[in-house]
């Protein structure tokens, strides 16, 4: 099982638009909505390059299996249900951060079949992403088929 970190604050999926094309003329806009969402196009863009180049430069073998981590980064007012390692259960939601890691890592991603994601509290932003061998996505598929089924639903 091989495992990387890309040191990169996760940003969620951002459902882009023909007016987003522009964005980089709307960045010194007068109208200051026009100017926030084109910043976040422009946050966006950059977080699908820097997902690019970590995993062009470092090799990181995407296929079959991917178990994603995003560590979103703890507020500087700590509360009780801010723990480091535990869990993000506010905005952004976990499958618009896939989405945008997905997007940004793979132009197709039809050969990934098992996907494990989450997200948790962390004193650093990053994306952790462990590769499994094999052997252990045979054992993980196995222990997925071994589910019993309580109920059957029909439509």
């Amino acid at each position: 099982m091989d495992t990387y970190q890309i040191n990169i604050k996760p940003v969620p999926y951002l459902r882009m638009t023909q007016a987003d094309r522009a964005w980089k003329n709307k960045l010194r806009s007068k109208k200051p909505n026009v100017r926030k969402r084109a910043e976040r196009v422009r946050k966006y863009m950059e977080y699908k390059e820097a997902i690019r180049w970590a995993i062009k430069l470092n090799r990181i073998p995407l296929g079959g299996m991917i178990v994603l981590s995003f560590n979103i980064q703890m507020p500087k007012s700590k509360k009780k249900y801010h723990v480091e390692g535990g869990p993000h259960m506010i905005k952004p939601d976990v499958d618009n951060l896939l989405k945008a890691f997905m997007d940004a890592a793979k132009k197709e991603d039809s050969d990934i079949h098992i996907i494990f994601a989450r997200k948790t509290w962390s004193k650093k932003p990053a994306v952790k992403v462990v590769v499994p061998t094999p052997d252990e996505i045979a054992s993980i598929e196995g222990l997925i088929d071994s589910f019993k089924i309580n109920k059957t639903l029909c439509l």
